[in-house]
This record gives structure tokens, C-alpha cells and sequence, in this order.
């Protein structure tokens, strides 16, 4: 078993859109008039890095990171995933989304107000996107990120940081 680096990150920031859901933000209203349990599925590969994220634990038996959402999501896809994937928001510690504060993703003002409103610094946080720009985004605001294309890589990214 590989030994911890001494400086893991505390903090993760996952995206939700094609990290955690599959969904297409520019038709959540017209789909989900037409069939609201179907609006969001779950991407088996990110929900499975979000529980093993969850799983790690302190020797006091606390939880090792906090997890945390950083997403260009509405109001709207917001009470979508409420409804109906509680179970999977519960993971998170705290979720910032672009409709509640006005700026979107790749903005680096959004990741700016993020780290501040959170008091996070940011070479101890570690943001997860689908999205190429958005990650260089954050690492233009000194958060180390991770492009989400493959979950087998993103895990041994992960790995590799001492994450998992």
C-alpha cells in the first residue's frame, strides 16, 4: 500500500453536469414536463468517485475531504436533482451553483467567490469538470483541476494526489 503524500487535498469540487448527471441544461424544462424521472441520470463512474471521495476517513473516523459543488446548474435542475436524487446531494457539504450567484463557469470570478465564500485555500482544493476551459479556469485560480473524460483516469488521478 502506497503512503499518502503529506499535503493531500482537503477539498473537493465536483461539477454535477456530465460528472455526476448526465443531463442537457438547455432542454431541463421541456423534458422534464414530458417525463420528470427521466431528466437526470446518474453517470455510474462519477457517482462512484464521489462515494469512494466520501469513504475516506480520518483515524478519529471523520470524513478525510470535504466535497463540494461548483455548477453552471438553474434553479430549475436544482429542485430536479433534489427531488429526485436527494441520496446523492446528501454527499455534498456545500453546493454553489451559477444561478445563485450570478457569474458562470469558465468565469474565474465564480471560482474567485467560491474559494472566498468557502474559505478554502485554493492549493488544497482539487475541481472536477467536464469541461476543458473550466478547468484551466481553475487552475488560473490556483485550484488543481481535473478534466472528467474518463472515470478509470480521474480515479488514478485521484490516486496519484493521495485522494483515494
Amino acid at each position: 500500500m502506497s503512503k499518502r503524500p503529506e499535503r493531500v487535498p482537503k477539498n473537493l469540487i465536483f461539477d454535477l453536469g456530465h460528472v455526476i448527471f448526465n443531463y442537457d441544461p438547455q432542454f431541463v424544462d421541456e423534458l422534464f414536463e414530458r417525463a420528470p424521472d427521466q431528466v437526470f441520470n446518474l453517470i455510474a463512474g462519477g457517482f462512484d468517485i464521489l462515494q469512494a471521495c466520501r469513504a475516506q476517513k480520518k483515524e478519529d473516523g471523520s470524513p478525510l475531504h470535504k466535497l463540494y459543488v461548483l455548477s453552471n446548474a438553474s434553479h430549475r435542475a436544482l429542485d430536479i436533482m433534489q427531488t429526485y436524487f436527494p441520496h446523492v446531494l446528501e454527499y455534498f457539504d456545500e453546493i454553489m451553483a451559477s444561478a445563485h450567484v450570478g457569474m458562470q463557469k469558465p468565469d474565474i470570478r465564480i471560482y474567485h467567490h467560491f474559494l472566498q465564500t468557502y474559505n478554502l485555500d485554493p492549493a488544497h482544493c482539487i475541481f472536477i469538470d467536464d469541461k476543458k476551459a473550466n478547468v484551466l479556469s481553475a487552475r488560473n485560480a490556483q485550484i488543481n483541476g481535473i478534466l472528467y473524460d474518463d472515470p478509470v483516469m480521474v480515479k488514478k488521478q485521484l490516486q496519484d494526489l493521495g485522494v483515494l
